[in-house]
């Protein structure tokens, strides 16, 4: 399902996808990067994200680890083998509740992985927001 957020009112170009499985979590990390001017498309599952990197080119993905069908280590691989928006080049926020020694983050560090969003630390997190926007405007 994709839920796409009102973005007429933001002129600023950042296309973020938000990958997540929890709706409340996407929310949140939606209003921040809305905030930050970015226009935000929400899916909820891993399907469908792969089926809107089809469809669009995005400048930032935020990527659960752990959801149902594909985990976001597979979500990488399929865009590897696909060649969809280059994970090598397009920058992603691993964004997770999982515990980082749980995820193989050497394999994420293949890919432009630029920050690390713990869901249970929204006040960390939320502060570095702008860093990462600045990034990826930086990179773009």
């Amino acid at each position: 399902m994709l839920m796409e957020i009102d973005r007429s009112q933001y002129i600023k170009r950042e296309k973020v996808l938000i990958v997540d499985d929890n709706l409340s979590c996407s929310s949140i990390a939606a209003s921040a990067l809305i905030a930050e001017g970015c226009f935000v498309d929400v899916v909820d599952n891993s399907r469908d994200a792969i089926d809107c990197l089809h469809k669009k080119t995005y400048d930032l993905l935020v990527l659960d680890w752990n959801m149902p069908g594909y985990n976001g280590g597979q979500v990488l691989k399929i865009l590897e083998s696909a060649k969809l928006n280059n994970p090598f080049i397009l920058p992603f926020v691993l964004y997770t509740g999982v515990d980082p020694q749980k995820i193989d983050l050497p394999y994420t560090l293949n890919f432009k992985m630029i920050d690390f969003w713990c869901k249970n630390e929204k006040n960390k997190w939320i502060k570095r927001v702008n860093g990462v926007i600045n990034i990826v405007r930086k990179s773009a």
